[in-house]
């Protein structure tokens, strides 16, 4: 974040730079709000005007987000006796273009973003996106540029009773890393105080040599990990959480480059990769722990947690009584349709007393409703990089899946370390 908008990841024509939001959730008292004052003491001493002038608080409207970032206003007016129109400048607008937005209470936040008329949404996508941030109303306000990154906070019981799943399906949700967070321990006295002295040179260094990068590229081993995941981290899920994690090759595109950011790398290595896909491992999984058995349909929903508790099934005359007998049959036939789509119900037939043909419902807990383990794939991936000296012969590198856009691989045909080690980059042990 104190970088801001230099550094980028190329993927074809997108630009993915190194600005990213999270959501920590966890009970209340857990610590959510301190765990943030000793980066904040560190990163003052770092840079003292940033924690004063780019922390902010209080995310409520879109409006409030770009006039955080906004560019200069120049209107035109009259001046003089011969009132002729000569620009003048109304705002000044906001030079840096840095932001890092903390709301500790989250949950008013999704709260005003279901008032009729709050555009927060889409501002904060856009901001995630590209940066280029306006409003089309009377009295328009327009950011570009703008390097935005959002933490918020917020409860279990907070995220289900307030996130409304139109913010799932539309995208807001997935532009976030959700974070699972609890205490891990007891501190009756808050814990020793930590020196910090000897990393503030530390880093001071690392943001000099991030600010010099421009273009971020993956090296060789870095795109032999990126290939072997990305078929995992491309594939569709079923239900709310599917929508929650559409986004995690973005995710990991940014967070691998960030980790090379930080060591004043411009090329992703192996274990810049490696680190990027356990922490989105982890955050997959909070996805999972928390949106897991929810579908689209709050109503295939409910269907499904009532299946899931009576393994020998139900049909549907009684399924309906449980639902209270409020649902239409065709509503109802719908829903379990998708909920066989998705492989979470399937039916069975029933022969009564009377020869009859009955349809009993059953659900299942499936296997794959979970996160996905790419962190085993890219430690085997990282084993083969290790035991060959990069690559394994006869590896084909896919452009279309790395650093050149759409084009033909080649061929490694006599793989070695000199091959797959590039510039600055290299080769270690995890």
């Amino acid at each position: 974040m104190m970088v801001g908008r230099g550094p980028y990841f190329r993927v074809g024509s997108t630009r993915h730079y190194l600005n990213e939001f999270c959501l920590l959730v966890g009970k209340s008292g857990v610590g959510k709000g301190g765990a943030l004052d000793p980066i904040k003491d560190l990163f003052a001493r770092v840079d003292s005007t940033f924690i004063d002038a780019r922390l902010a608080k209080g995310l409520s409207s879109g409006e409030g987000l770009i006039s955080l970032v906004r560019n200069k206003i120049v209107k035109m007016e009259k001046q003089g006796k011969l009132e002729l129109e000569q620009e003048v400048v109304v705002d000044e607008g906001v030079a840096d273009k840095r932001k890092l937005v903390v709301e500790t209470e989250f949950a008013g936040t999704l709260i005003n973003m279901k008032r009729s008329g709050n555009n927060l949404s889409a501002v904060v996508r856009n901001a995630w996106d590209d940066g280029h941030l306006e409003t089309m109303t009377k009295n328009p306000l327009k950011a570009t540029n703008a390097h935005i990154a959002v933490m918020g906070h917020v409860t279990p019981d907070d995220f289900a009773k307030y996130l409304d799943p139109i913010e799932i399906v539309n995208g807001f949700l997935n532009r976030f890393l959700l974070v699972a967070v609890e205490r891990r321990q007891w501190l009756p006295h808050g814990g020793k105080v930590i020196n910090l002295s000897p990393l503030v040179s530390k880093i001071h260094d690392a943001l000099t040599d991030a600010r010099e990068i421009e273009v971020i590229e993956r090296d060789m081993g870095a795109n032999y990990i990126w290939e072997q995941v990305h078929e995992k981290l491309s594939d569709d899920r079923p239900g709310l959480v599917g929508k929650a994690i559409q986004r995690r090759r973005a995710h990991v595109v940014r967070l691998s480059a960030l980790y090379a950011a930080i060591e004043g790398k411009r090329y992703v290595s192996a274990q810049h990769m490696v680190s990027a896909l356990a922490l989105w491992q982890y955050c997959e999984e909070s996805a999972y722990c928390y949106l897991g058995e929810q579908m689209e349909d709050p109503l295939a929903t409910e269907i499904y947690h009532i299946l899931i508790v009576r393994p020998r099934g139900l049909p549907k005359n009684q399924l309906s009584q449980l639902l209270d007998n409020r649902v239409k049959p065709v509503d109802l036939l719908r829903a379990i349709h998708e909920l066989e789509k998705s492989g979470q119900v399937w039916t069975e037939p029933k022969l009564s007393d009377g020869g009859k043909r009955i349809d009993f419902y059953f659900a299942r807990a499936l296997e794959e409703n979970k996160a996905a383990d790419y962190l085993t794939i890219a430690r085997e991936a990282y084993g083969v990089l290790a035991e060959h000296g990069g690559p394994p012969p006869g590896y084909k590198f896919h452009e279309s899946l790395g650093l050149n856009g759409d084009g033909p691989g080649h061929v490694i045909e006599e793989p070695g370390a000199a091959q797959w080690q590039t510039k600055e980059t290299g080769f270690g042990v995890l």
